[in-house]
């Protein structure tokens, strides 16, 4: 996409567009309906039937669609008004507005389908199957990459073959996880009358969900907004810089809440609370592992990705080094983000989902109290700083609420582990800043794509075994991964 559309006014327009059906996504898919959806129906894995279970899913999918067919209608019929809420500042350049409307009544439609995948998603993950839902979002970037490469052979502009690229690969998302559903031997058909207790469980918990995820996507809507208004490009190299950051978070911490969420409903069913403690524990530990090394990356290597990654086509230097600015920004809220992913499904297994709401209250006030310090002074950087600012008060919010409870137990070990990781993370965080400055050369305007690519590289290899190393001096073992594990 970088390198169709740039970070031009085209690029604005999709992003601001493509943002709407995804923002409801969160809200309506793997947002707030899997939160009440998951541990409902996990539950009636372990003490219902499987006629109960088949009766709960299609009441369900029942009523899911007929809400989010209803909002795409809505949707599409008011797309105009949803470009202006959304792109207020898109209004100063000419036709820019109109552009971002007839993508979003293109792309609306999503919603729809992104919507069953998640509930496809989640009967799959209920069943132990993590590997097709993990592999889905692929077939939406693959179909989206397809149509923007059939651009030039049809003459049509880009950003519509990728606004079309989206249905289409919404449409064989939905094909690709039933096929996988029916083969686990569960049918997902309507069901009528739609409400039961089961489904009535389920709408009960979405309510506060859907308040906690609005919340989460409100601020998003804002900082959208204030990009719009800020110079030309601002909304893209925001996107683009969102896209590397939710990298490793998609890698790391999605997977890690969506496999823990089922063990956690179980150990919460059967009382176990010292094992609902170690698997949230183990969670969180390699959570940790991970995320630590890759933040001081993005951080300190944010300008070697970019470069590398994206600058090609109609992606310039400038737009490249504005990108960087703001991914590294994005770095330094990456580990609370990721913890964040893991800490919650604690709450919704228990299927408490007004506490994450109160989390998210405070998190996006404090998001725009920073905007207020910080877009004057750094510009749509200042808008990735006061995200990070959010998923630290999320994330430390969400923490201190388990430990009053109970459900984390401050232990010795524990600490010391997270010592051991800081201090492998801090060693890796000088290594990677001095050859970074060494490299330096490497990813001029002037260098060619296979110099910066071996650059970056090295960039990554080394500071990242100079990690692994500093792990095993410090006494970091796997075996403390997987005793907290098992136990």
């Amino acid at each position: 996409m970088a390198a169709f559309l740039g970070a031009g006014d085209a690029a604005d327009a999709f992003r601001v567009a493509f943002l709407v059906p995804n923002m409801l996504r969160r809200v309506f898919g793997e947002g707030a309906f899997s939160q009440a959806f998951v541990p409902v129906l996990a539950s009636y894995r372990t003490s219902s039937s499987d006629a109960a279970m088949r009766r709960l899913i299609a009441g369900v999918i029942t009523c899911l669609l007929f809400a989010v067919g209803t909002v795409t209608i809505f949707g599409v019929l008011g797309a105009d008004v949803l470009a202006r809420l959304f792109g207020d500042g898109f209004f100063e350049i000419p036709g820019k507005h109109e552009l971002t409307s007839r993508l979003l009544r293109t792309m609306f439609p999503y919603l729809a389908l992104v919507s069953s995948v998640a509930l496809l998603g989640a009967v799959l993950n209920c069943l132990g199957r993590f590997g097709a839902p993990a592999f889905v979002p692929s077939i939406l970037n693959l179909a989206m990459i397809a149509s923007l490469g059939l651009s030039a052979p049809l003459g049509a502009m880009p950003v519509e073959m990728a606004a079309g690229g989206v249905l289409i690969g919404g449409v064989a998302q939905v094909g690709f996880l039933y096929w996988f559903v029916r083969r686990a031997g569960m049918s997902v058909n309507l069901g009528w009358p739609p409400f039961d207790e089961g489904v009535a469980r389920v709408a009960r918990l979405m309510v506060p969900a859907i308040l906690g995820a609005s919340l989460g996507q409100l601020s998003l809507l804002l900082n959208t907004r204030i990009a719009s208004g800020l110079p030309a490009g601002s909304v893209s190299w925001l996107g683009y810089a969102d896209r590397l950051m939710e990298f490793p978070v998609a890698l790391l911490g999605i997977p890690i809440g969506t496999a823990i969420l089922p063990a956690l409903v179980r150990r919460f069913a059967e009382d176990d609370n010292k094992g609902y403690s170690h698997a949230l524990d183990a969670g969180l530990k390699v959570a940790l592992l991970i995320s630590a090394p890759a933040a001081v990356l993005m951080f300190v290597a944010a300008r070697p990705l970019v470069y590398t990654l994206l600058m090609r086509g109609e992606f310039s230097e400038l737009d490249a080094g504005q990108s960087a600015a703001a991914l590294g920004a994005y770095g330094t809220g990456l580990v609370a983000l990721i913890a964040g992913k893991v800490l919650a499904p604690a709450y919704f297994a228990r299927q408490n989902i007004r506490a994450p709401l109160l989390a998210a209250v405070v998190s996006l006030t404090m998001v725009q109290v920073v905007n207020l310090v910080s877009v004057p002074r750094l510009g749509h950087v200042g808008l990735a700083v006061s995200i990070s600012a959010g998923a630290w008060v999320n994330m430390l919010l969400l923490f201190v609420g388990l430990l009053k409870i109970g459900v984390i137990r401050p232990s010795c070990s524990s600490a010391v582990f997270v010592l051991r990781v800081a201090a492998a993370a801090l060693v890796m965080f000088f290594v990677a800043v001095e050859l970074v400055d060494v490299l330096a050369g490497a990813w001029a305007a002037r260098s060619s794509l296979w110099q910066r690519t071996v650059a970056l590289a090295f960039v990554i290899a080394v500071p990242a075994t100079v990690y692994l190393v500093a792990l095993f001096v410090a006494g970091v073992r796997p075996m403390h991964l997987r005793f907290a594990a098992e136990r």
